[in-house]
C-alpha cells in the first residue's frame, strides 16, 4: 500500500469516527433542543411566506436567483467552517456541517423576496444594505445567543459586506442570463 493510500485511510478512519459522534450528537442532544425545532420552524414559516407571496410569473428567475444565493452561501460557508472561522452547535441532519436551515431556506427566501419586491437597482441596492446590516448585526448575534452558532475567527462585521455583494453579484448575473435568454428566444 502506498503512503498516499495509507495516510488517505487513515483520514477515512477519522471521517467515519467524526461522523458516528456527530449523530450521536444529534440524536442526543440537538434534535430535542429548542434551537433545532425553532430553526425548523423558521424555515417552514419562510417556506409558506414564499409560498404565498411568491410571483408566479417570474417563478423561473426567482428559484434561478435563490439557487445562485444557496450555492453562494453553502460554499462560503463551507470554507469558513473548514477554516474555523467558526462552528455551529446545532444542525438540521447530522451529515451536514452547516446550519442548513439558514443557508437552503431562510437566506435564498429573503433574498428571493428582495429580489422580487425591489426590481430597479437602487431601491434593490438599498434593500439589500439593510437586509445585509439585519443579517449581520441582529440574525448572527442572535443565533450566537441562542448558541446554535459559534464564531471563532469571525466578526460579524465580515459578513455585512458578504451579505451585500452576494446579492448584488446574484442580481447582475441573473440579469445578465436573463438578456442573454432573451436575445437567444428572439432569434
Amino acid at each position: 500500500m502506498s503512503d498516499l493510500a495509507s495516510s488517505y485511510d487513515s483520514v477515512r478512519n477519522l471521517e467515519t469516527v467524526l461522523a458516528n459522534q456527530r449523530y450521536l450528537h444529534w440524536v442526543n442532544v440537538e434534535l430535542s433542543s429548542y434551537q433545532w425545532w425553532l430553526l425548523t420552524a423558521l424555515s417552514i414559516v419562510s417556506l409558506l411566506v414564499w409560498l404565498k407571496f411568491v410571483d408566479r410569473t417570474r417563478l423561473i428567475e426567482l428559484l434561478l436567483y435563490g439557487s445562485i444565493i444557496a450555492i453562494l452561501s453553502v460554499t462560503l460557508d463551507e470554507f469558513g467552517y473548514e477554516y474555523r472561522l467558526w462552528s455551529y452547535n446545532v444542525h438540521l441532519l447530522s451529515q451536514l456541517p452547516h446550519i442548513s436551515w439558514i443557508y437552503y431556506f431562510i437566506m435564498p427566501i429573503i433574498y428571493m423576496l428582495i429580489y422580487q419586491f425591489y426590481n430597479d437597482w437602487r431601491s434593490f441596492s438599498i434593500a439589500m444594505i439593510i437586509y445585509a446590516a439585519i443579517g449581520a448585526f441582529v440574525m448572527e448575534p442572535l443565533l450566537v445567543f441562542m448558541d446554535a452558532y459559534v464564531q471563532l475567527k469571525w466578526r460579524y462585521i465580515y459578513s455585512f459586506p458578504i451579505y451585500l455583494a452576494m446579492g448584488i453579484a446574484a442580481k447582475g448575473l441573473v440579469k445578465k442570463l436573463l438578456k442573454i435568454s432573451n436575445s437567444v428566444v428572439q432569434k
